[in-house]
């Protein structure tokens, strides 16, 4: 548009100063004519200074504009962005949380084993460290008889058990009434363990307790596969009490 009243402006200058130039010519005298011309001219170039300040806030608007929809653009991204990265931690976390249950009692009876027989090697102070440059201490009995078993494992006997594995050593080495003791005692170190470390809730804690058939109050502890070093099954605790019977270690 602005350009259109440069274009009138241009005309209507030249015109005024041939028109003026002729009047002139013949009379001396500037007629109504020409001054209508000027007028004209003037007006034009008015609406010109109009025309570039209405353009100039128009830019100025959409330049504002643009920028403001880039701004909410990346503001629109970086929250879509921070969401997703909360989202993709918030999984990542429930997926540490929800680790499978069996694998965290495996996990936990394989801690307290290991720690068990650093005690009875000992090789572990008092609160469960690693001696410092290969020194130990006095060996502690209480502990002896994880040295006699290789593993602790989450077990399917038709009902929720705990398979206990001898060593070979154990196999070729401990008397029938040592290998009752043996086992008891890894009953009760699996019975702590299945008590206080594996759940991740209360919820969680008396589901496993129901697993197990656990109860404090009455000493129930978890069901027993005994084994071999090779897997072979020697016995289970009685269905009836989840206990070791004499008779089948004579």
């Amino acid at each position: 548009m602005s350009s259109l009243f440069v274009l009138i402006f241009l005309a209507s200058i030249i015109w005024f100063f041939i028109a003026l130039r002729k009047d002139k010519k013949t009379g001396g005298k500037t007629t109504r004519k020409t001054w209508y011309i000027l007028i004209v001219a003037a007006i034009s170039f008015v609406l010109i200074g109009l025309t570039g300040k209405n353009q100039s806030k128009e830019t100025n608007v959409n330049s504002q504009q643009s920028v403001s929809k880039k701004s909410s653009s990346k503001v629109v991204k970086n929250s879509s962005s921070s969401v997703s990265k909360t989202s993709a931690s918030s999984k990542s976390s429930s997926s540490v949380k929800a680790a499978p249950l069996k694998s965290r009692i495996n996990s936990a009876l394989l801690k307290h084993l290991t720690e068990d027989q650093g005690f009875a090697n000992g090789t572990l102070d008092e609160n469960g460290k690693p001696l410092p440059n290969g020194e130990t201490r006095t060996p502690n009995d209480t502990f002896a008889w994880s040295k006699s078993i290789s593993k602790m494992v989450y077990y399917d006997a038709g009902t929720d058990a705990i398979k206990v594995y001898f060593t070979e050593d154990a196999m070729n080495n401990i008397s029938k009434s040592e290998g009752l003791k043996v086992a008891q005692s890894a009953q009760s170190m699996a019975a702590g363990t299945l008590f206080s470390d594996v759940a991740i809730s209360d919820k969680e804690q008396n589901k496993i307790e129901k697993m197990f058939g656990l109860d404090a109050t009455h000493k129930m502890k978890p069901y027993i596969v005994l084994c071999d070093n090779n897997g072979n099954e020697i016995v289970r605790t009685s269905a009836w009490d989840n206990q070791f019977k004499s008779k089948d270690f004579q």
